[in-house]
């Protein structure tokens, strides 16, 4: 048999190859995992007894080259009421928080931390040269202490811009992301009451009056044997 007819032609060769670059590069496509900046508000305690306290934390979770931030949170003021916030920024200072900043000619810039009646508004900013933040995992930036006050239903609604950081001479760009809500829900306090007892006090004056018939009558009857 002749060699040369042995032979595949080389556009069937050619063919052959690519389709197994083909087979092989698929794997590694989809091992790969796009980046899912997420903004979060989570309450400590999905159901809360009327006054009682719990926090509700405003996370962020897999970001880059974050540089400033704007966040707004809203809840329902006629069933919780917002007592304090504790903010997270700066992780050289809270290692669990977001954004860095240089001590003392650099320092985090809050232009707006304000706790309203209902509402609680953040706008903050790195400042040149402190470095952009990027985190793969779940950073704080505040967490706020509640008070239920009425039973109710309270959403938890989270609005946020990010922004990265501007490269020279340019402005600082979006940072594509999601917002995700939570929520909570206020009950009545559960109080235990002592039993009643009210009903027991005719049936003891009722046997104490027996008892004392009883004894009066030994008594009598003893006397007159």
């Amino acid at each position: 048999m002749n060699q040369s007819n042995a032979r595949l032609p080389k556009s069937i060769v050619l063919s052959l190859l690519l389709l197994l670059l083909i087979l092989f590069s698929i794997p590694a496509a989809s091992s790969q995992v796009s980046d899912n900046t997420v903004v979060t508000a989570q309450s400590s305690l999905a159901t809360v007894p009327v006054e009682t306290t719990f926090t509700v934390s405003i996370t962020i979770s897999d970001v880059k080259n974050l540089y400033a931030l704007d966040v707004n949170l809203r809840w329902n003021s006629s069933v919780i009421h917002a007592l304090s916030v504790d903010l997270r920024l700066g992780v050289e200072t809270f290692p669990d928080g977001v954004l860095h900043e240089i001590t003392p000619n650099a320092e985090i810039y809050i232009a707006e931390n304000e706790l309203s009646e209902g509402q609680y508004s953040l706008v903050a900013t790195s400042v040149n040269p402190s470095p952009p933040f990027s985190f793969s995992g779940v950073a704080t930036i505040a967490i706020i202490t509640f008070k239920a006050i009425s039973p109710g239903r309270s959403e938890l609604d989270v609005e946020s811009e990010l922004s990265d950081y501007p490269q020279p001479g340019q402005p600082s760009k979006p940072i594509e992301h999601t917002d995700i809500a939570g929520s909570m829900e206020s009950t009545e306090n559960q109080i235990t009451k002592p039993p009643d007892t009210n009903w027991l006090i005719p049936i003891v004056i009722a046997l104490a009056i027996v008892i004392l018939i009883i004894v009066i009558a030994a008594i009598v009857y003893s006397r007159k044997r």
